[in-house]
């Protein structure tokens, strides 16, 4: 039971942390080129914030507007990853508008607060009569670049652009079987995992606003158990070979949950001392499968964290049930635009 909980803490954790992830507007200088004047005090941010609003309709990207009192505007990167950090924000939007007597024009920038790097920069300009076009022009670039950069689907909006992606996953875990008449002879100690992942396209099919994709792999596993001293003296060193077929689902612009299924094939190679007995080696081998439930989340630009709970069946005889959390890196080696 203790087991079962640390796994489902383990899964818990990423899933609290995107959660609090939201991406705020700050507010904005409107600079008069003419008059040689900044505005500090406008609502210029919440139409922005309005704008992408009705974008994305279903929040699911989480815009918010900064309505803290009195505050300047940022004017430096300094200044917006010092805001994004006060209000607590994973992301911030920020910039300045210009205007003359003919024309305004925009420049917002994408902020990540942790890494303190602009994401990308938004422009967008028209005459003095269309302001609010401006402003739905300079909004929708930035939702589409959300949806492409993060795989986030909104309804209503689509991009045509569609990339394979190939990836090196790393994972260590523990296991431990479920059953007795494994558990008396051996127990799990750890797990290393590495392999290769190949997605074949990032953006599949949508539902329910997410967008969803698949992926294929090659993974090899090796674990290592320990004899019950109670039973007799033994080492377990197990590897196998894994062919995962994995389903996505991208609920977030830095958060992804997956389930999958791995057939697998296992060769386990035993020594044990039976009491007043010499050392004995054998080697088994079966086919099995493991169900893979978990979740990734961005932690850097090419590298992300997985978290996963197997559940994992091998068919000896009697059968064999282990439970094998682990955790991991994902290193995004590249990255292709379809048609390239």
């Amino acid at each position: 039971m203790k087991r079962i909980i640390l796994i489902i803490l383990i899964c818990a954790f990423p899933l609290y942390y995107v959660m609090a992830e939201r991406i705020a507007i700050a507010p904005l200088h409107i600079l008069n080129e003419q008059e040689g004047t900044t505005k500090k005090e406008n609502t210029s941010h919440q139409d922005v914030t309005n704008a992408l609003k009705l974008l994305d309709r279903a929040n699911v990207l989480g815009f918010e507007a900064v309505n803290l009192a009195e505050i300047n505007p940022p004017v430096s990167l300094l200044d917006a990853v010092r805001l994004g950090k006060e209000i607590g924000s994973e992301y911030l939007i920020y910039g300045y508008i210009k205007t003359n007597d003919y024309s305004w024009s925009i420049e917002l920038k994408f902020l990540d607060v942790a890494s303190s790097q602009v994401k990308r920069i938004f422009y967008a300009a028209d005459d003095i009569t269309n302001y609010d076009r401006m402003i739905a022009d300079v909004t929708n670039k930035i939702v589409l670049y959300i949806m492409d950069e993060y795989h986030v689907s909104i309804d209503g909006m689509s991009i045509e652009k569609r990339e394979m992606v190939f990836n090196l996953p790393c994972n260590i875990g523990y296991w431990t079987y479920t059953s007795g008449d494994w558990t008396e002879v051996i127990s799990g100690t750890g797990s290393l995992s590495v392999g290769f992942e190949f997605v074949p396209t990032d953006k599949l099919f949508s539902f329910r606003g997410d967008v969803c994709f698949m992926s294929v792999g090659l993974m090899l596993n090796y674990r290592y158990g320990m004899g019950n001293p109670a039973q007799y003296k033994a080492n377990l060193h197990s590897g196998t070979v894994e062919l995962p077929i994995i389903l996505y689902r991208q609920w977030h612009p830095r958060s992804t949950y997956f389930v999958g299924i791995v057939p697998v094939y296992t060769m386990d190679f035993m020594s044990y001392t039976p009491r007043n007995a010499d050392k004995i080696s054998e080697v088994d081998s079966t086919m099995g499968f493991k169900f893979r439930p978990g979740i990734r989340f961005r932690a850097a630009q090419k590298i992300d964290l997985s978290f996963t709970a197997d559940v994992v069946m091998r068919f000896y005889e009697p059968l064999q049930v282990s439970l094998e959390p682990s955790v991991g890196i994902v290193y995004n080696l590249s990255r292709r635009e379809w048609g390239k």
